[in-house]
């Protein structure tokens, strides 16, 4: 189970089994209290899709980047995972809004690169921004590997029909990035020329 981790191989795997075997009653007690209680206070916002933490309400709620009245709504930036809004928030570069992804499908499957139905949710974001005429410009960071670089063609290529009928532009991070790098490893020197070299 533990290898279906993202980046967990199978040595790391086996420590973590291991771990856990020779942990006590009380650390396993508390370790899986820990996890219900984030699948029960962590939610996805219904604007961005990035975690955040609630009070536990099932209502759709919003994050505090997407209330915060100072966020550019001009500005929006799509990433791939949760991680990558902390390393460009860090960066102190970049005071737009954002989408994550989540699940961009592996290389494995060449003909598919996002899912449909987080796809639908970005497009659905994306019209009512433009129809209310306030987005200026999309940018694309995902990570510098292969994966990323399959994504990016899709989402210009998607995307770029929607702009047509907008005032929009669409930039894809500079490649302050090396290739190969995942976004959440990038450290904000990086990121900051990435963002001022986007193309």
């Amino acid at each position: 189970m533990f290898m279906s981790f993202p980046g967990i191989g199978a040595r790391q795997a086996r420590r973590f089994v291991y771990f856990l075997l020779n942990a006590d009653g009380d650390f396993l007690d508390a370790f899986t209290a820990a996890l219900r209680e984030a699948r029960t206070r962590m939610r996805r916002c219904g604007d961005c899709q990035r975690y955040f933490e609630t009070n536990g309400a099932e209502t759709p709620l919003l994050c505090d980047g997407c209330r915060n009245p100072h966020t550019d709504r001009g500005v929006l930036m799509i990433v791939e995972k949760d991680a990558d809004v902390g390393v460009v928030e860090r960066s102190g570069q970049y005071h737009g809004s954002y989408f994550v992804l989540h699940d961009i499908i592996p290389p494995a499957e060449p003909d598919k690169k996002i899912g449909v139905p987080v796809l639908s949710l970005l497009q659905q974001k994306i019209r009512r921004a433009n129809e209310a005429g306030i987005l200026k410009e999309i940018i694309i960071a995902l990570s510098a590997n292969p994966q990323g670089d399959l994504a990016t063609m899709e989402l210009v290529k998607t995307l770029g029909s929607i702009g047509k009928n907008g005032n929009f532009k669409i930039s894809i991070l500079g490649r302050g990035l090396s290739t190969g790098t995942e976004l959440e490893y990038s450290d904000e020197d990086t990121l900051k020329h990435a963002l001022e070299n986007r193309k």
